[in-house]
Formats: C-alpha cells, structure tokens, sequence
C-alpha cells in the first residue's frame, strides 16, 4: 500500500541447535541480504526472541551466585565463625557442580526454570550442612580437650544423619511428582525446575554427610579452641624449613626435595590467604555483625514474652489462627488466575480495530497516521506497522481483515516503568482516534502453534 511492502522471514529452531547462537548468524547473513536488494529497500530485525532468553538467563544466573554470596555473608554474621562459614561455602559450589553432572545425563539445559530451580536451592542445600556442622560443634564442646577430633565429628553428624535424611526426603516429595508429569502444560514449565530442585538437593545431602564432617576434622587435630596468628605461621614455616633441611639430607636427589618444596610452599601459601581472607571478611562484615549482636539478644527475648503470652492463652491464638486462615479462604478467589504473568520486554504489539465495514484505504491511512504519532513520542526506537491483518492471540496465524491492522513497538527501555510509562503516552495519543479500538499483545513464553504453519 502506498509502496510499502514486507516480507516475513520466519527462523525455527531444528534439532539442539543453540537458538541464541543461530540468532548470531541469521543477523550476520540479513547484512549480506541488505547489500543485495534493490535501491530503496532495506532489511529491519523486528523480533529477536534470542535476546530476550539471553538476558533473562542472565539476570537469573546472576541473581543465583549473589544469592549465594548473600547466604555465606549471613551464616557468617549469625555464626561468626570463619571455619564453619568457609566449609559451607565450599559446599556450595561442590553441590551445584554436582547437579549440573546429573542435569547433563537427563538432558536439561540452562533454562530459566532450571536456574530458577538451582537459584532456589541454593538456599536450600545449606541447610543439611549447617545442621551437620552444628551438631558437630555441639558435641566438640561437650567432649574435653584432649578428645580425639574424629570421634566427636563422627558422632556429631550420626546423630543428625537420620534427621536430615528425613527432612530432604520430605521436601523431595513435593518436587519429585511433577517430574513424573510428562503431559500438558505442567509437565513442560516445571519438569526441569523439579528435575534441578531434586537434583540439587539429593546431592547437598550426600555433601552433608561426607564432606562438611570431613572438612570439619581437617586440620583440627591440634588443642581445641587454639587461635591462628601471623606469629604462628611462621613458627610454623620456621618447622617447615627445618624439617625440611632434614628431608634434604635423607633424600639423594635434588627433585624429591624441589617437590616436596613446592607442595608445601603452595600449602602455606594458601593457609596464608585463607588468613588474609578471613580478617577482610570480618572487617567487611563488621557493621552487619556489630547489629546482629545488638539487635538479636533482643529479638530473642521478645520472641520468650511473645511465646509465655500464647502459651498463656492458648484459645485467643488458636481462634487468631482460624480466623486468618478463613480470611485467606475468602480472599483467594479474588486473586485471579493465568497461565504465565505478562512479561516486560521492551517490545510489544498493538492490535488495532476499526468498525466493521471500513475500507482498507481508510485503515492504512489511519494507521499511518497513528504511526507517525507514536514515532514522536520519547522512548520508542521503532513503530512497525501492518495493515489488513490480524494475529491470533499465541499463534502465528493471520486473518485478513479490512478493518484491522498490528503494529510493532519497540522501546529503548525494556523495564515494566518504562512500558507503563509508555503505554500510558500512547493512550493519550489514541484519544484522537475515538473510532479506533486498541488491545495490547505481549509476547509469552510459550506460542501454542505448529512448528511450522502454511497460511
């Protein structure tokens, strides 16, 4: 219309073929089709869904190793204690390289649920270590000095073993089912989740009972409650160096000698660091520390009146509890329910309507006009437009409708303020237009059309 004319170029996913890398070379190869079109022509990429699934694995990614970050900061402002902050934080990671083993052989990829699923049980798979490991600090104080280290780590973890078995099992169940869910919506969203969630913590209760009392027995076989200072490093380097003077002697060859130095040297090294380490992490963490020791003795002896008073009265509590949960009832209707939450993109579909009857020379021209508005308007960096069409709702299918029209926006901003913000502008500008009907299509996870569709 008017000599405006475009063609569609649709690109599917074939096989494992990494979306966002094929995205990469169909954005390269559109730059060789622009050189080859006639005068006046030219190539625009007006959706890329491969951007969208990059930074929203992205965003989730980072959200996870800060939210871990996070959790090892806090267990050390509620134990402080470096030790026991470091065995749980090497744990971590021990337990997400693990999952990631056990995702390959059932085949998950790095998804946004199965982030979503290592992203939720971070937080989780701390648990079974912290227990383990305050078990086993419990028993090291009841036992005196001279008690053999490994004894009271094998006894703090085997009187907790059964406990923490019981618990993760018991959160397994919830996750378990839905991997068995192979059919319908369901099945498809949360398989991975539920494959990672299990995954994850299957493998934090093996780490919690091997590797936390491991780590905990490491290294502790001297006088309990000993402190590390610069001065003993290097009264503990000086017996290196004169130990090491004797296996100098003992030994013939000068190679034995070299890597025994190099091991050791690499040794010290990293106890030097874990030292390093520890005094700028107390010194980080100093203010957040200093708070909790102010504000939860606190906490704490409010939580004991709190408690003597419901104990007290242990009707009004439960009739607070009954009435709470039939407020809970009552309002659940009232939530709403759909499939998936609209999502924030930075690029959306406005779908317009005339009355019905309208000639398609009168729709072009009022779209056209409506497009040159929306073109003025800040934070918009394109308006595409279509005329005489109409999309399903999900699907790829089209409909041919005289009094119809879509046109594409895309933002410079692809946050939920700056869509609100902008969706709000364009509103003002349609109140120009009292006969033109506007609904706006964002683009959802799933498209419920065939692979392939022939219009």
């Amino acid at each position: 219309i008017d000599g405006r004319e475009s063609v569609e170029i649709a690109v599917f996913k074939e096989g494992d073929a990494n979306i966002i890398e094929m995205a990469e070379r169909v954005k390269a190869h559109l730059g060789g089709i622009e050189k080859q079109l006639p005068d006046g022509m030219q190539v625009e990429l007006l959706f890329d869904q491969s951007t969208f699934i990059a930074q929203a694995i992205n965003e989730v990614r980072n959200n996870a190793l800060f939210g871990g970050a996070l959790a090892v900061a806090v267990l050390f402002i509620f134990l402080r204690d470096f030790r026991s902050t470091l065995i749980i934080g090497i744990a971590i990671p021990i337990s997400i390289v693990a999952t990631f083993i056990l995702m390959l052989t059932k085949g998950v990829s790095l998804n946004i649920m199965s982030l979503g699923g290592l992203a939720l049980g971070v937080g989780m798979l701390v648990d079974n270590s912290i227990v383990v490991l305050e078990s086993i600090h419990r028993r090291r104080e009841e036992m005196d000095a001279n008690a053999d280290v490994e004894e009271a780590v094998a006894r703090g973890a085997g009187e907790v073993a059964g406990a923490v078995t019981a618990s993760t099992l018991t959160t397994l169940a919830v996750f378990v089912p839905i991997v068995f869910v192979v059919v319908g919506v369901a099945g498809q969203i949360f398989r991975d989740q539920a494959l990672t969630v299990t995954f994850s913590l299957a493998v934090s209760l093996v780490v919690a009972l091997t590797f936390t009392p491991m780590a905990a027995a490491f290294g502790n076989r001297g006088a309990r409650g000993a402190k590390t200072s610069p001065k003993s490093w290097f009264q503990s380097w000086y017996q290196f160096a004169t130990a090491r003077n004797r296996v100098m002697r003992w030994s013939q060859g000068a190679g034995l000698f070299l890597v025994l130095g190099i091991v050791m040297a690499l040794i010290r090294l990293a106890k030097l660091i874990a030292v390093g380490l520890k005094y700028l992490v107390t010194w980080f963490l100093w203010p957040a520390t200093w708070l909790f020791e102010k504000i939860f003795p606190l906490l704490h002896r409010g939580y004991a009146g709190v408690l003597a008073i419901a104990l007290r009265n242990r009707m009004a509590v439960v009739f607070m509890a009954l009435v709470i949960a039939g407020g809970a009832v009552l309002l659940w209707p009232r939530l709403g329910s759909e499939l998936v939450p609209p999502l924030s993109r930075g690029e959306f579909t406005l779908a317009f309507e005339l009355p019905e009857g309208t000639p398609l020379g009168r729709t072009e021209a009022v779209i056209g006009d409506v497009e040159s508005d929306l073109a003025k308007l800040d934070g918009i960096e394109m308006v595409v437009g279509g005329v005489g069409i109409s999309r399903e709702a999900n699907t790829s299918a089209q409909r041919r409708k005289e009094n119809r029209a879509e046109v594409q926006v895309k933002l410079t901003e692809s946050t939920a303020l700056a869509e609100a913000a902008i969706l709000e502008e364009i509103r003002g500008v349609l109140k120009d237009y009292p006969d033109l009907r506007m609904k706006v299509r964002r683009q959802s996870l799933m498209a419920f059309g065939a692979p392939v569709e022939v219009n």
